[in-house]
């Protein structure tokens, strides 16, 4: 498990760790420097895989970007506060299918 304070940090990390990316990435909606819409952009970028294991966690899903982000890429929104049972099955089933294709 990989824990960043923002998307650029995100970045720093999977950078550092090389070619063993996570199973799934949980971002914030709201971080400092790069938010949660714009770490997904550069993950479809850099490794488009993980970019389809991503889980947006929001504390306004129903703002316009974030719904536009679910439609767009398929990704989740889970609305802050979440449970983590709901977290933990979220990403068991993104890491499973993942390993299924």
């Amino acid at each position: 498990m990989l824990e960043a304070s923002d998307g650029d940090h995100a970045l720093e990390c999977l950078a550092a760790i090389g070619g063993r990316l996570p199973d799934v990435v949980i971002a914030d909606r709201r971080m400092p420097r790069r938010d949660g819409l714009a770490l997904h952009a550069e993950l479809a970028e850099r490794h488009p895989a993980l970019a389809a294991r991503f889980i947006l966690a929001s504390g306004d899903p129903g703002e316009p970007g974030v719904v536009a982000f679910a439609r767009a890429t398929g990704c989740p929104v889970v609305a802050k506060p979440f449970q983590l049972p709901e977290i933990a099955r979220l990403a068991a089933r993104l890491a499973a299918h993942a390993t299924s294709h």
